[in-house]
């Protein structure tokens, strides 16, 4: 915990220095917290949600203008329905975290329910992202053969899933998760003055 909010307040009938907290200089300091975590959920989940707008898009093309590529509504299932999955997770945590008291209590466990529901989100990306991906392309190299043998494009893909989980979960360890421990530590600091 930071504790630039503490004064030191001669105790005089001890005759020792004590410590208190500035409460308001706390609260503008977990504001400040929450709301980060809060504009990069925002951010995340904004950012898959046009990803998986911009795949529909770009795969419905064929098939609208050239009556061609039907395969391609595979994808579009497929990535509208993880679009619609993501805008309901969002409004259900929107909902979920209106209902925090404006205290600095209650600003902490928001903060703490937006980096929870944060770090749930990127330790499940390959279910709800990954394997959707993975899922369009392999469908769509078994239905669209090129000559080249499905092992050969696999190798490609593959790694490149990976790849990107292990920069998720980088992220997740580097980041998230110690701002969520600061948080945590922060709460448990606080309650157990009370």
């Amino acid at each position: 915990m930071e504790f630039e909010e503490m004064q030191a307040i001669w105790d005089s009938q001890k005759g020792q220095l004590t410590y208190s907290l500035d409460a308001e200089a706390l609260h503008r300091k977990v504001k400040r917290k929450g709301h980060r975590v809060e504009r990069d959920m925002n951010l995340n989940e904004w950012a898959m949600i046009l990803i998986c707008l911009l795949v529909v898009g770009e795969r419905l093309m064929d098939p609208i203008f050239e009556q061609k590529d039907y395969v391609n509504l595979f994808a579009v299932a497929v990535m509208a329905g993880v679009a619609v999955w993501m805008f309901v997770m969002r409004q259900r945590r929107l909902k979920a975290r209106s209902q925090f008291e404006p205290t600095l209590l209650g600003d902490l466990d928001r903060a703490l329910y937006e980096a929870d529901r944060y770090l749930q989100l990127g330790r499940t990306f390959q279910w709800w992202f990954l394997l959707p991906a993975m899922l369009i392309i392999t469908f769509e190299l078994i239905m669209k053969p090129d000559g080249y043998p499905l092992f050969e494009k696999l190798a490609v893909v593959i790694p490149a899933f990976i790849l990107s989980m292990v920069v998720v979960r980088i992220s997740i360890r580097c980041k998230h998760v110690p701002a969520k421990r600061d948080l945590q530590s922060l709460r448990d600091t606080l309650t157990d003055e009370v």
